[in-house]
């Protein structure tokens, strides 16, 4: 993986980059994080060579791999860092500075989740945020209405579907509408087949009670376009729709949560 970034360092090549009237030249770090002055607008971070090489070589041990700090770009009268070491060759002062990190051979791999955060040298810590984070809201959505667990009898559950469709206009509805009513779902513990089963069965789905599928009120059928679908026999119009119980809806903005018990699954 290669990670290249301007040197802040190179910026001594300009004219006047020590002077009082460099800002004029420059632009200056257009995210706050320093009072630096960089050379390009485009740039949103110059790091010296110092802190870039810190940084890789912190990077590279915390995560297990081999790093290779160097750069590209150079004026016609190259610049080098000094050097302690008279055996050493000195190192050239980049315009951008590049770091090859490579997988360490022989060293087993650690969990990014094991590897501690790191803040770039000059990043601010959380406690002197210039923008701090508001919380907009907070909501608990739990992943399935919470049910008692066990199913009911076929009888309690066909009694239940009769009730749902006391209160329809319609003699027939989609399966997939009837196991959205969570009363309905959670008197079959969550088992499709246990309600088909209890409505008569269908295809490889048995009926419960073992009755002949013509003594059921309710038929469970195929609909072309729709899937299974669910009819009540003994069905009669209504002159108006009364409403039914789909459980109680949770609100939204802010923090809510229901305190009713469940009605479903």
């Amino acid at each position: 993986m290669l990670i290249s970034t301007p040197n802040f360092d190179f910026n001594a090549k300009f004219p006047k980059a020590n002077g009082d009237c460099f800002a004029r030249k420059g632009f200056v770090d257009p995210t706050g994080r320093t009072d630096r002055v960089f050379r390009h607008s485009d740039h949103k971070i110059e790091m010296t060579g110092a802190e870039f090489r810190n940084w890789a070589e912190t990077a590279a041990a915390d995560w297990g791999y081999d790093v290779e700090v160097s750069g590209v770009g150079s004026s016609s009268i190259p610049s080098f860092y000094p050097c302690d070491d008279i055996t050493e060759s000195p190192r050239p002062i980049y315009a951008s500075q590049t770091a090859i990190f490579r997988i360490a051979t022989g060293m087993p791999l650690r969990s990014p989740r094991s590897v501690r955060t790191m803040q770039l040298p000059f990043t601010p810590s959380s406690k002197e945020s210039s923008h701090p984070h508001k919380l907009a809201g907070r909501f608990t959505l739990p992943a399935t209405a919470p049910g008692i667990g066990q199913r009911s009898s076929p009888e309690e559950v066909r009694a239940k579907v009769r009730d749902f469709f006391t209160g329809s206009s319609v003699n027939e509805v989609s399966l997939a509408e009837l196991w959205g009513v969570l009363d309905i779902a959670g008197a079959c513990g969550g088992s499709k087949r246990w309600l088909v089963g209890s409505l008569g069965g269908y295809g490889d789905c048995p009926a419960l009670d073992g009755n002949d599928e013509d003594e059921f009120e309710f038929k469970v059928k195929k609909v072309k376009d729709v899937g299974l679908a669910v009819q009540w026999k003994e069905w009669t119009p209504r002159a108006e729709e009364i409403p039914r119980n789909w459980g109680k809806p949770v609100q939204n903005g802010g923090e809510h949560t229901s305190h009713t018990p469940a009605q479903g699954w």
